[in-house]
């Protein structure tokens, strides 16, 4: 029997001495983050350049194509409040100068499986106070900008593209067709319902109700309605919604 040995394995030491074996763990691995990072509050601002420094359960991933200026050069501002259940971040190949904005969502039913792709030169993205998601896909490319409003609800599986994934050029004179005009604003207080799917250039006003499978297309200006369909249009006027269920609501236990 050997007197003293050490053994090695991924996630720890094994020191034997004499006959009795001592297990090491290894410290994790501190990850320096590629991108330019700010945690902030209403008083300051603080940088922070490692993985482990970001909220719990949240990752930031870097095509491995893009330089080590080009990647920094994209910013990614996080409320120190911000609370998540799985939130990835990706910049893709090309991604530079690029503004991502979380901010507090604690008052909120939080955000889970949030994923945000950006590609392309001078993208912008807030997703402003309060807002709760869950199983959202949000993509940015080619300098477009979308911003999304304080208190909104978004139910599972609902996209927002504000590019589009590939060119469409006009057959006679080769000018782009399909570059995102206006910002994707989706403003406070809306409740985006399953599946839906959100283009470029589309607005929807603060307190306005989406129909589950929706493809909004276009601008929607007045609040206090229901849009629905594909190409989502008007269907009810003059109402709003309440995040409590119709049984929590009638028995006065609401979350107010």
């Amino acid at each position: 029997m050997k007197l003293f040995y050490v053994k090695k394995s991924d996630s720890c030491w094994i020191v034997s001495v004499l006959g009795i074996k001592i297990k090491i763990k290894k410290a994790k691995e501190i990850g320096i983050l590629p991108i330019t990072v700010y945690l902030f509050d209403d008083i300051s601002v603080e940088k922070i350049t490692c993985t482990s420094m970001l909220p719990k359960n949240m990752k930031v991933c870097v095509d491995p194509r893009l330089t080590q200026d080009e990647a920094k050069s994209n910013v990614l501002k996080i409320h120190k409040s911000f609370r998540a259940r799985g939130v990835r971040v990706e910049y893709t190949y090309g991604c530079t100068n690029s503004l991502c904005v979380l901010e507090d969502s604690t008052t909120g039913s939080g955000i889970e499986a949030l994923i945000i792709m950006m590609s392309g030169d001078k993208n912008e993205l807030k997703i402003d106070k309060g807002t709760a998601m869950n199983g959202t896909k949000i993509f940015l490319g080619n300098g477009s900008k979308c911003f999304i409003g304080k208190n909104c609800i978004f139910s599972y599986e609902i996209t927002i593209r504000t590019t589009d994934g590939h060119v469409i050029l006009s057959k006679d004179n080769g000018q782009i067709l399909n570059e995102q005009k206006v910002p994707c604003v989706i403003g406070d207080h809306c409740w985006i319902g399953m599946r839906t799917i959100i283009n470029k250039n589309v607005n929807i006003a603060d307190n306005t109700i989406v129909g589950s499978g929706s493809v909004v297309t276009r601008q929607f200006d007045e609040q206090y309605t229901v849009i629905a369909g594909n190409p989502a249009g008007v269907i009810k006027t003059g109402v709003t919604f309440d995040e409590n269920t119709i049984y929590t609501y009638k028995k006065g236990t609401c979350k107010c």
